[in-house]
C-alpha cells in the first residue's frame, strides 16, 4: 500500500501541467461600439475563437473574427441588449452580456431616424442626440473599459486559496477511501 502511494506521489510530482483551460470573454462599450476580447484562464488570448453577437431575441447579428491579439469590435445598430458568445470550437464557450444602458447615445441615432423617439426609461441617461453627452460617454468609457477588463481578469484568476482548497479536497477524498478500505478488511 505504501509503495502504491509512493508511486502515486512520484507520478504527481513529475506530471506535465494540465492543458485544460477556461474560456472567458469580456466586452465593454465606447459609444455605440462594443470592444472586447476572448481569453483563457491565466490571461492568454483566444485569437482563434469565433465571436457571435446576438440580439435580444437570440438572433445572430454578426459573426466576428478576432485579430491576432484576440480582440474584436462591433458597431451596434440599436440600443438593445447584446450577448457576445465566444466559441473555440473544441467545446470551450463563454458569454458576456452588454446591456442596453451601457450603449451610448450614439447608438440611438439609427433607431431615431426610422422610428418615433421612445420615452426615456433611465432618468440619468443623457438626452438622445446630444453630441456633448456622447463625447463625454465615449471619453469615460475609454478610461473605464480597461479598468473593468483588469478587474474581470483578476476575478477569474485561480487564487492560492482555491489551489490549497482543491488539494485539501483531494486528500480528504483519499482519506475517506482509505478509511473505507481499512474498515472492509477488518482487524
Amino acid at each position: 500500500m505504501a509503495r502504491r502511494m509512493l508511486l502515486l506521489l512520484l507520478a504527481a510530482a513529475w506530471s506535465v501541467p494540465a492543458a485544460a483551460h477556461l474560456l472567458n470573454v469580456f466586452a465593454w462599450t465606447e459609444g455605440d461600439t462594443i470592444h472586447g476580447y476572448a481569453y483563457f484562464a491565466g490571461g492568454g488570448r483566444a485569437a482563434g475563437a469565433r465571436i457571435a453577437v446576438r440580439g435580444p431575441d437570440d438572433t445572430i447579428l454578426a459573426t466576428l473574427e478576432p485579430d491576432a491579439a484576440g480582440e474584436f469590435n462591433y458597431v451596434t445598430e440599436s440600443r438593445v441588449p447584446h450577448r457576445i458568445v465566444a466559441d473555440t470550437g473544441d467545446g470551450h464557450r463563454a458569454t458576456w452580456t452588454v446591456s442596453a444602458a451601457e450603449l451610448g447615445a450614439a447608438a440611438d441615432t439609427t433607431a431615431q431616424s426610422t422610428t418615433a423617439p421612445a420615452p426615456a426609461t433611465d432618468p440619468g441617461a443623457p438626452p438622445a442626440g446630444d453630441p456633448l453627452a456622447a463625447l463625454v460617454e465615449r471619453a469615460v468609457a475609454r478610461q473605464v473599459g480597461p479598468l473593468r477588463a483588469e478587474l474581470q481578469a483578476h476575478a477569474r484568476r485561480a487564487r492560492l486559496g482555491d489551489v490549497v482548497g482543491g488539494i485539501g479536497f483531494i486528500f480528504g477524498i483519499a482519506g475517506v477511501v482509505l478509511w473505507w478500505r481499512s474498515r472492509r478488511r477488518g482487524p
